[in-house]
């Protein structure tokens, strides 16, 4: 017996590594379900991180909705307040008639050089060969100049500016407020040719910018 124990103490001595766990404290036993445990204690943090930071903003958007309808609402209770002890607050007057009236009729007025210019600058992007559905910004451009020199020249203030050199050179101008029909072929054309002159400039600058860009793309690749 006593043989045998002395084995057994030499084995234990020989192989310490095989001694039980218990044995050493210091020794930490990791199992799967807790690295498990860890990862999804780690997604929930990150959840809860996400959500906070959503209802955070949900918070403030709903703080500045509260304040701009508590403003509107007081600046509504205002205008009615006001609106009731002074009775003739909206009454308009004829000067401000006159010139709704005025600035109704420009606009009704307007819509031709608009549409003549459009007209020019759809015309320029056929014969350029575009594509139309590529070219709306173009054309409503081109309208848009064609409406505002209509204005300068309705204005006088075109004519203001010419005039002195033309009256050099012993042309005269007209009088081009006159309402008779030569008058307005004239501005029809005058709107088309701005309209047709915008898109060409456009298409022009458009071109030269892809040609630059093309021969600086091919010295790098030959580079």
């Amino acid at each position: 017996m006593k043989n045998s124990e002395q084995k057994d103490e030499n084995i234990t001595q020989l192989n310490p590594d095989e001694s039980s766990p218990t044995d050493n404290p210091k020794v930490e036993v990791t199992s799967p379900q807790s690295d498990e445990l860890y990862q999804v204690n780690l997604k929930d943090e990150a959840l809860y991180r996400e959500r906070r930071k959503e209802y955070e903003v949900l918070t403030s958007q709903r703080k500045k909705l509260i304040y701009m309808v508590t403003l509107f609402t007081f600046s509504f209770f205002i205008l009615a307040f006001a609106s009731y002890t002074n009775q003739g607050l909206y009454k308009i007057n004829d000067q401000t008639l006159t010139f709704i009236n005025q600035s109704f009729n420009a606009l009704v007025l307007l819509m031709i050089p608009f549409l003549l210019g459009s007209l020019g600058g759809f015309t320029r992007v056929l014969i350029s060969g575009l594509k139309v559905s590529l070219s709306t910004t173009v054309i409503i451009s081109s309208g848009l100049m064609a409406v505002f020199s209509w204005i300068s020249i309705k204005s006088g203030v075109l004519v203001s500016l010419i005039a002195p050199h033309l009256n050099e050179k012993g042309v005269k101008i007209e009088n081009l407020n006159s309402n008779t029909e030569t008058e307005f072929y004239t501005m029809a054309l005058v709107a088309i040719i701005v309209g047709m002159f915008s898109s060409n400039v456009y298409i022009y600058i458009n071109e030269k910018v892809d040609q630059l860009t093309k021969s600086a793309n091919n010295d790098k690749s030959k580079k």
